[in-house]
């Protein structure tokens, strides 16, 4: 079996949600054919989502030529964070009724990601609550909440909950503008978002998160951006480097790295192989993007088949196993 556990969706009660409530700060435009474009800011973000990424019938239709049984379904940016909180949290009720709904709609097909209102800690704790009563297993989130990065005390009462609650996290870059510019030529998708998430996930490591609260279930997507790449000069600076800003955490930076998961959303055979010689292939589960990018299943598991780095086993771990062991799902049958 094959479940991809980065998956997107707006269903419809969020479009109308949008349209109603978004104004200048989040919009979205039907077209003639059924795709989307969607607006952040004032300024075009998706300038065209497939119909898959609202319609079920066509979701399911995607998914059975691909040969893919479960979507882990999670909100695309720009997510919830653009409301006020009151509103934020009505539309974060809304997501996750709706993407509930479409899970008992069509069992085994769906896990669905609760969205939660963490530009309002508290209010994202008490729908965190609500959604575990519902039937929830995990929850997706950002990796900044409109410039609050994930490190902010404010946040940790979140972790904290959702360690509490054995609830998975799910980290998924918004957006970015870093550095000023990087909106030309959609670089704040193909850089941005990548800088965004190793920017991220190295904060929460020196911030100690992950000492204070051990139990927590955190996957980043997209490989963890850079940090296949880069968390060995972060340590290298941290380890040599008087004023490198004394992180809180207790161990050396490196050993955290196989504590967290990591989606394999990723376009070439060298970044695979970069990202399982970063962690152990048990850590990394099947992500896609789904539907996004014209759809990249088809290549991401050729490159996952094609690895010299991986077993049979281990293969068929990122498919299926790991997934359902990060979501704490029942084996298949």
């Amino acid at each position: 079996m094959t479940i991809d556990i980065h998956a997107h969706a707006f269903p419809t009660p969020v479009l109308d949600f949008y349209r109603r409530h978004g104004g200048d700060r989040a919009g979205v435009i039907e077209l003639p054919d059924g795709a989307l474009q969607v607006l952040y800011h004032g300024k075009v973000f998706h300038a065209r989502l497939p119909k898959a990424i609202h319609d079920e019938a066509a979701r399911i239709q995607l998914m059975d030529r691909l040969g893919v049984e479960t979507h882990v379904l999670s909100l695309p940016p720009p997510m919830v964070y653009w409301a006020e909180p009151s509103a934020g949290l009505d539309l974060c009720q809304i997501t996750n009724e709706a993407t509930m709904g479409m899970a008992q709609r069509h069992p085994g097909r769906f896990v669905p990601a609760a969205a939660v209102p963490l530009q309002a800690p508290q209010l994202a704790v008490d729908e965190l609550r609500r959604a575990a009563g519902l039937g929830f297993r995990l929850v997706g989130i950002a990796t900044n909440i409109e410039g609050v990065h994930l490190d902010d005390p404010s946040l940790e009462p979140f972790f904290v909950e959702a360690a509490a609650l054995d609830m998975a996290v799910f980290v998924h870059p918004l957006i970015c503008d870093f550095p000023p510019g990087s909106q030309d030529y959609r670089l704040d998708v193909s850089i941005g978002m990548t800088t965004e998430t190793t920017y991220a996930a190295c904060r929460v490591v020196n911030a100690g998160l992950l000492d204070r609260v051990p139990s927590l279930r955190l996957c980043w997507s997209h490989l963890g951006g850079y940090l296949p790449y880069i968390a060995p000069r972060v340590d290298h600076v941290q380890k040599r480097i008087v004023d490198a800003g004394g992180g809180r955490m207790e161990r050396p930076f490196m050993e955290y790295w196989q504590r967290f998961w990591f989606d394999c959303c990723i376009y070439s055979e060298s970044m695979f192989a970069a990202g399982v010689r970063f962690v152990d292939p048990s850590r990394i589960v099947f992500g896609t993007d789904s539907p996004f990018l014209e759809d990249t299943t088809d290549n991401i598991r050729r490159i996952i088949a094609s690895s010299p780095d991986l077993t049979p086993a281990q293969r068929d771990g990122i498919l299926d196993g790991n997934p359902r062991e990060f979501l704490k799902l029942e084996p298949a049958a």
